[in-house]
């Protein structure tokens, strides 16, 4: 707090406090354009701030209600009647803000009807518009340039070009790295650092991606919690400032990512699911004090002008591309970015905190600290050296033994082939002068 004080609401996040969401649907509408359109309002509500609980008209129970101050319904199938007896009553006594989405009539006055409501930058764009109308959101949204998709074996040169040609057009940004749980004294760790180091001094803020979850038996919290927090030290001990998660929505849905991949950071940034794993889902989600809508670069053309504003979300949003060894496609990005001309804002100009059990990370009007010391922009590492070792030599207890028995073996084999070369000498000999004494 001495470090930094609260100032202005300039550095809060987009809304002022969290509210409590009740979210139910009668389908996922599944193989029809409603399809998706339910895991869009969960990220519209996340990046507001929401705590959301999301159900099926089905899965409510009596009373679930009551602890809510707002509540939406999506009908993606208005041919099908509710028939969750539970609901009804609940519903017809529920005092709470009410919006309503689908083709029927809303059960009762709503106050929002959005008759069609289907995924796509621009129903998203005007969905988020809705939403922070409805929940009383004040401030603006703020739009953040990031780039997903760092790895060590990444063309760490090629990123640090991408890094210098951001920092030259004036567009602070984020980078979203992949974590390294192994092996983090091998010099192509030690230069992945170094790289990000460098990311770090021409305005980049580092937030960590969540890692490739697949399929293993013996994966639990424990497992997941020792990984990150390991990597956070490695981070925070390299000067590097991880200041948010990147994730995939369905791990805020997920106790075992929420409460142990994702327990150490406030902020986040949450992607659209690719292929969801849960270990043990849950239906409610886990909320942060700052929480960013993604949005596809090659996407944001699609928006053009929406109701006079620019290309930028009501909501606080990441534009987002991969980062790629492919020079000519980087560079067909950057050009993009450059060219939205949106004015991106600084992730470190708002208050972060990562928290693990050895290091304290903080942010705030673009001042990095860890623990309580101050990222500086030109700190490095250094050199990586080229002759490493990546395995230590095998402990050689029999070396000398082994080497006076090689050259005493060497000593009796050349004595050995003089002695034969005296015997062939010898016979050739003998054999010429018989040769001749019989001519």
């Amino acid at each position: 707090m001495l470090l930094f004080p609260p100032d202005s609401g300039a550095a809060e996040p987009a809304a002022a406090q969290t509210e409590r969401v009740l979210l139910l649907y009668d389908s996922l509408g599944i193989g029809t354009r409603a399809e998706g359109n339910v895991a869009v309002m969960e990220r519209l509500l996340a990046a507001y701030r929401a705590q959301v609980t999301s159900l099926s008209l089905e899965q409510y129970k009596r009373g679930m209600m009551g602890t809510y101050g707002k509540l939406i319904v999506v009908v993606n199938a208005p041919d099908l009647a509710v028939s969750n007896e539970a609901f009804l009553a609940d519903f017809r006594a529920f005092k709470g803000g009410y919006l309503h989405i689908g083709e029927n009539e809303p059960f009762r006055q709503a106050d929002v009807h959005v008759p069609v409501f289907e995924k796509g930058i621009v129903n998203e764009a005007r969905m988020a518009e809705v939403l922070g109308t409805w929940l009383d959101v004040k401030l603006p949204g703020r739009t953040f340039a990031l780039v997903k998709d760092i790895y060590p074996f990444s063309d760490l040169q090629l990123l640090q070009n991408m890094a210098d040609r951001l920092y030259d057009a004036g567009i602070p940004f984020i980078a979203s790295v992949q974590p390294v749980f192994s092996n983090t004294d091998f010099p192509a760790m030690k230069r992945y650092l170094s790289a990000l180091q460098y990311v770090q001094s021409r305005n980049g803020s580092i937030i960590v991606n969540a890692p490739v979850v697949q399929a293993t038996p013996g994966l639990n919290g424990q497992t997941l919690q020792a990984r990150m927090e390991s990597f956070i030290a490695v981070l925070a001990e390299n000067r590097i400032a991880p200041l948010g998660i990147g994730a995939e929505l369905y791990w805020t849905y997920d106790t075992v990512f929420a409460n142990n991949g994702m327990r150490f950071f406030d902020s986040a940034v949450l992607y659209p699911d690719v292929s969801p794993l849960h270990i043990e889902r849950t239906n409610m989600s886990r909320t942060f004090v700052s929480s960013l809508y993604s949005v596809r670069l090659d996407d944001l053309a699609k928006m053009g002008k929406l109701g006079g504003q620019s290309q930028t979300f009501r909501t606080d949003t990441a534009v987002t591309f991969d980062f790629t060894d492919d020079k000519e496609l980087l560079a067909k990005n950057l050009k993009a970015l450059v060219g939205t001309r949106i004015a991106f804002d600084d992730y470190k100009e708002y208050r972060h905190e990562v928290r693990s059990g050895s290091h304290t990370i903080v942010s705030l009007h673009a001042a990095v600290s860890i623990d309580g010391k101050m990222v500086h922009e030109q700190e490095g590492s250094d050199p990586v050296k080229d002759d490493y070792k990546y395995q230590e030599e095998v402990q050689k207890s029999f070396t000398t033994l082994f080497s006076v028995q090689n050259r005493i073996f060497i000593v009796i084999i050349a004595a050995t082939l003089v002695i034969f070369g005296c015997f062939l000498l010898i016979g050739r000999r003998l054999y010429l002068r018989k040769f001749k004494i019989r001519g």
